[in-house]
């Protein structure tokens, strides 16, 4: 079984990602030779790492018990937010094929296993594609058969704040005219109602 390498400090269970790639190193033959075995690329979008494997025959993925058991996954997707995003002990399997194509398997798992949004079936194998999106639970894995992910030479476009005026920055312009006097305005208001009272009455008296 080949098992992930971790920092000595590294906490299997602990939430944070470990800050450099995942490497899972190539067997070596009987006769001492490095065997050639597809290189793969996964990219784990929760947190934006990625783990680099190579396959002999058969991985398996997901998160690992205390105390460890037989069924310990060959990786250990804890680091990765795996227990919080719902990742079964014994999640997903590749398979290497002798055509070198890789089968992805889902392990009976609680929280289901999904290629490009389809949910895989707990029997049959799905070939995986370079670009595929493999979900376990809700974790996202982005697979690509090649040492390195597309765009990931190119840096976040930095978006630069805007600074709001304040009350005190904003210039005011004086009114157009003198400024209205709001209580003789009222006076005459007052007076030129009183004046059409007193005609009203006037005229009615007439009548």
């Amino acid at each position: 079984m080949i098992a992930p390498r971790y920092p000595p400090t590294q906490n299997p269970r602990s939430t944070t990602a470990p800050a450099n790639p995942l490497k899972v190193d190539s067997a070596v033959s009987s006769e001492g030779e490095t065997e050639m075995k597809p290189h793969l690329t996964l990219h784990v979008l929760s947190t934006r790492q990625q783990l680099h494997i190579t396959i002999q025959d058969k991985l398996i993925l997901g998160r690992c018990a205390e105390p460890e058991t037989d069924g310990t996954p060959n990786i250990d997707l804890s680091p990765f937010l795996g227990y919080q995003l719902g990742v079964s002990r014994r999640h997903l399997m590749l398979v290497r094929q002798e055509s070198d194509e890789i089968l992805a398997f889902d392990l009976s798992s609680s929280n289901g296993s999904f290629v490009n949004g389809q949910r895989m079936s707990g029997h049959k194998g799905h070939t995986l594609q370079d670009g595929d999106e493999l979900m376990l639970g809700s974790l996202t894995i982005r697979v690509y058969f090649r040492n390195e992910i597309p765009f990931a030479h190119l840096q976040t476009r930095q978006l630069i704040p805007v600074q709001l005026e304040t009350e005190d920055e904003f210039e005011t312009s004086p009114l157009a005219g003198p400024v209205p006097n709001i209580r003789e305005t009222l006076t005459t208001q007052t007076r030129q109602l009183s004046t059409i009272e007193a005609f009203d009455i006037e005229q009615s008296a007439k009548k």
